[in-house]
């Protein structure tokens, strides 16, 4: 598995040559290492060389590249990223948005049982609040289906109480409640939604919403930008910043 570590400050020559399976890279007030790892031993192994020398790490992120074919057969046909591609455009017909119609726009691709994912809902949960005049916010689906194996049922979940106009009060319960996704439990939040559960049990097994789904992962895929969640679009352009609130209202309101 390949990783995306990010850890506050410039790090020296000497202090890199203690992670020789990653390359370094500059990114603003960060250096971000990227590499391989065999399996989890090894990165907590890293992750205790980061404590034992005393840096600040800010961000582990995993970097999947066979989300491609991972949840069903079907998925394997999913084009390639092309460089330079940009953001697919919103479609109100099908894309999941709220706020205010002539708001600054943040489009999240993200993943109901990843950390990071659930970071950033409520730091976008905060900037919503704060910004005067609001912003626009929608949200894509991109389940790392190969490390959280509750994420593409999360996912049609959301779909599924989409169908009974209920998805963002799911979209808040799956990230509220990030630790309980297992079948029972998605079962109980549409209960407790108020959902026809029999018709939400029906459609969350449905081609109809897998295929919802394969078009997110689809258009994050085909960006060239979506390699792991959270990854967040400003008007279209990929913000690669931090998405804490004050860094997204920064970014919002130059």
């Amino acid at each position: 598995m390949r990783y995306e570590i990010r850890i506050a400050g410039a790090l020296s020559d000497s202090v890199l040559g203690a992670f020789p399976d990653f390359r370094a890279e500059p990114c603003g007030h960060e250096t971000v290492l990227v590499g391989a790892l065999p399996d989890q031993a090894a990165l907590h192994g890293v992750l205790a060389q980061i404590e034992a020398l005393a840096l600040e790490l800010v961000e582990v992120r995993p970097i999947t590249r066979t989300v491609r074919g991972q949840l069903t057969p079907s998925y394997a046909n999913i084009s390639v990223m092309k460089e330079g591609s940009e953001m697919e455009a919103l479609d109100s017909a099908v894309d999941h948005v709220r706020g205010v119609p002539a708001g600054r726009l943040i489009v999240e691709y993200g993943d109901y049982e990843c950390p990071y994912s659930r970071r950033a809902f409520r730091e976008i949960g905060l900037v919503e609040r704060r910004l005067p005049g609001g912003i626009r916010f929608a949200f894509r689906h991109f389940p790392l289906t190969e490390i959280h194996p509750h994420a593409l049922a999360a996912s049609a979940a959301a779909e599924a109480a989409a169908l009974q106009d209920r998805f963002w009060e799911m979209h808040e319960l799956l990230f509220h409640r990030q630790q309980a996704l297992d079948d029972d439990d998605l079962l109980r939040y549409a209960d407790e939604l108020g959902l026809d559960v029999d018709a939400f049990e029906r459609d969350r097994a449905g081609a109809g919403v897998l295929n919802r789904i394969r078009r997110d992962v689809e258009s994050g895929i085909a960006s060239g930008e979506v390699r792991g969640t959270p990854t967040l679009f400003i008007d279209g352009a990929v913000h690669r910043g931090s998405y804490d609130a004050a860094s997204l209202l920064e970014a919002l309101t130059r």
